[in-house]
């Protein structure tokens, strides 16, 4: 028995002290699919690279999300709000037993949620879902110093920011969580979500790090699926796991005009990811969304005149009188009317393009065709709205228009048809004219 009790021990002590010298979040598919990533979207879009000889990596190739605060004349023009999901498997809240999650923001200014943090009192109704103070931590001290980039600042990395927004195989998947998948991928070590610190944990500024300082924990969590807001440190993964279309976020600033695009893998054009954003907006943040018609259909059911995009209207509880508006574009496309490239791409790939994102192999014909696509389906849309657009600009300058002025006609009724001009010279003629609507153009 003593032997036994003494391997025991020496085992308990050796996978304590591994834990500790392991990077939970280094030792994992995390850290091989953010360099690629990197390489491919933030490197490719890079001239003059300064890549390792062996490796094809260049430290530049990445930056801090806290750098990121495009100015344009003193303004702001870009402002980036990465969505990624904060699992709570473990969680408490039994309303949330489906989802199992929420949303978690990488901004240049702040990292956090509003699930974290201390309960806000009397915000509890019967028909409302508890409130929290939230919690948000300065994002240039958040992340730890991310050594592939070679710098003393300290801060979450755009490569990092990107491969958790889009870390979809991962232990804990929101609202797809399964335990015995759980234990599986945790096994296996198929985990692209990482764990950082919580920001509603107190944590002070110089011990953020890059992750937790011991592995041991984590892990049995996420194999047992216990993931929650309350311990140091949160497991973030795929955005999708929550807010697949990034609308959740956009609602709760109170935006006026979002515009969203819906690139899911959705074949039967079924629209889970915009009932799914549309519940939570209403549960929420008491925030109504309405389509009166949704016309769009698959490819291929889709004819000359198919609709190519929806309107939704956005009612805020504390502004009822005051809509917003929400543009929604589905990938779609009648094969007559679309560029031939795309045409004959779709004619060889039947689930174009609604292919599965489990194919991360995609070749330049792949990439160029949903991008064609893409570019297809706005400039129509733009066209559409130019028309009924005010002021009306020059010939060739119509795209001085601003946001404002381009929802504003996508979303106000067509102005009626002219009413036929009687014969000429019929006696008691009278030439009708069309009358446009109040405050449309």
């Amino acid at each position: 028995m003593m032997a036994q009790g003494f391997i025991a021990t020496a085992l308990f002590l050796i996978i304590s002290v591994a834990a500790m010298k392991i990077d939970v979040n280094r030792f994992s598919m995390h850290g091989v699919y953010r360099n690629r990533l990197v390489r491919a979207f933030l490197g490719g879009a890079r001239a003059g690279r300064k890549a390792d000889p062996f490796t094809d990596f260049d430290p530049a190739d990445n930056h801090r999300v806290s750098e990121l605060r495009a100015q344009k004349d003193g303004r702001r023009v870009l402002y980036p709000v990465v969505n990624v999901t904060l699992n709570l498997v473990g969680g408490e809240n039994l309303a949330w037993q489906e989802r199992k999650a929420s949303s978690f923001i990488i901004t240049p200014l702040f990292c956090g949620s509003a699930a974290l943090g201390d309960d806000v009192p009397n915000c509890a109704a019967a028909n409302n879902p508890r409130r929290w103070s939230g919690a948000y931590i300065e994002t240039k001290d958040y992340g730890g110093k991310e050594p592939e980039l070679n710098d003393d600042k300290t801060g979450i990395s755009l490569g990092t920011a990107i491969t958790i927004s889009g870390a979809a195989a991962s232990p804990s998947m929101g609202y797809s969580s399964e335990p015995a998948t759980a234990f599986l991928m945790t096994l296996f070590n198929v985990r692209l979500g990482a764990w950082l610190a919580n920001p509603a944990a107190g944590i002070a500024k110089e011990e953020v790090k890059a992750g937790p300082t011991s592995a041991l924990k984590p892990l049995l969590t996420e194999a047992l699926g216990l993931t929650d807001a309350k311990s140091e440190n949160v497991y973030l993964s795929d955005g999708g796991h929550f807010d697949n279309l990034g609308i959740y976020e956009m609602i709760r600033r109170r935006c006026r005009y979002i515009l969203v695009v819906d690139a899911d893998a959705d074949e039967t054009f079924a629209f889970e990811d915009l009932a799914r954003s549309v519940r939570f907006a209403g549960i929420d943040l008491d925030a109504k969304i309405e389509f009166a018609s949704i016309k769009m259909k698959p490819a291929r059911e889709a004819t000359a005149t198919s609709d190519t995009f929806a309107i939704g209207k956005i009612t805020y509880a504390e502004s009822p009188a005051d809509a917003s508006w929400l543009i929604y574009i589905k990938p779609t496309y009648f094969p007559e009317n679309a560029p031939i490239d795309v045409r004959s791409y779709g004619m060889m790939n039947a689930t174009f393009p609604h292919e599965t994102t489990l194919d991360q192999w995609f070749g330049e014909s792949q990439f160029e065709s949903y991008r064609r696509l893409g570019e297809y389906l706005m400039s129509r849309l733009y066209e559409q709205q130019v028309p009924k657009m005010t002021p009306k600009l020059a010939a060739g300058a119509e795209k001085g228009h601003t946001l404002e002025q381009f929802f504003t006609a996508a979303t106000s009724p067509a102005a009626p048809a002219p009413p036929s001009r009687p014969s000429p010279g019929r006696a008691g003629s009278t030439v009708a004219k069309a009358q446009t609507p109040a405050g449309n153009p």
